[in-house]
């Protein structure tokens, strides 16, 4: 009988987390998805782990991607006599995660390239997906998060990104402060159902936005939405397929004709 690859995932975590404790170092995964980062509720429904203190079996864990707004992080376990403060301090000074600057070798041959450029780039070298965190494509150049242990080989091969001859730098997360571009919004919605806010942040009515739920073209933290009636609490980052991604802040009050006011953040 085949082995389910998310309860594998999750015996990896209590591995990792029990190795942290016992051997009395850190460890940590590759860089998760969204949707393997919520793996950590499941165990807390499990009660093997407390998503309030941050533990689990034990050892305190930390999910950090090397910026605050990062989508792909690393769950990080280590003993209780680390300090979380301690270990975020590791991480931003470029321990465990290195950040590349990957822009065109000559600035008048430079190209504004995709997302998906950079990646296929770096994949092609031999690296999986899970090597990667994020990659944020800024005009003509780019940054990517990856693992200290293996920024100064990338460094040393990446040559090219299509068309584009490339030079990298190797940086510390701490040294360029990241942040994606985006726009806040307040928008007024019937309801907090996952389909009354995704028809108002993408002025889509709400047949469109529902048939858009049951086609499979929405992801919340990673996860395909199946409920269009889904209710949204706060703090979720919903990925919709052909229009863009957004986190829904939470609502924040009511109209004078009685709807939900609400807060989102729209990603450029």
């Amino acid at each position: 009988m085949a082995v389910d690859p998310k309860e594998l995932l999750k015996h990896r975590y209590l591995e990792l987390a029990e190795k942290a404790v016992g051997e009395g170092y850190l460890t940590f995964t590759p860089f998760l998805s969204l949707e393997e980062q919520g793996y950590l509720q499941e165990l807390a429904y499990e009660k093997k782990c407390d998503l309030a203190s941050h533990h689990i079996g034990g050892a305190s864990y930390l999910l950090f991607g090397g910026y605050p707004e990062a989508e792909r992080s690393v769950l990080f376990f280590y003993p209780d006599y680390f300090k979380e403060q301690e270990m975020l301090s590791s991480i931003l000074e470029g321990h465990e995660i290195s950040l590349l600057h990957i822009e065109g070798k000559k600035a008048e041959f430079a190209l504004a390239l995709t997302h998906r450029d950079y990646l296929g780039a770096l994949m092609a070298l031999g690296y999986k997906r899970e090597m990667i965190g994020d990659i944020v494509v800024q005009g003509k150049e780019a940054y990517a998060y990856t693992f200290a242990s293996i920024a100064s080989e990338i460094q040393k091969n990446l040559l090219s990104v299509g068309a584009m001859r490339v030079k990298v730098s190797v940086l510390a997360p701490k040294d360029y402060a990241l942040t994606p571009s985006f726009t806040e919004q307040l928008i007024n919605v019937a309801s907090l159902r996952l389909d009354a806010v995704i028809g108002e942040v993408y002025h889509l009515d709400r047949d469109s936005s529902k048939n858009a739920v049951l086609h499979q073209e929405v992801m919340v933290n990673g996860v395909v939405a199946s409920q269009a009636s889904a209710l949204l609490k706060g703090n979720e980052r919903i990925t919709f397929k052909g229009h863009g991604k957004f986190q829904f802040l939470g609502e924040v009050g009511t109209s004078r004709k009685g709807r939900t006011l609400a807060k989102v953040k729209i990603y450029r």
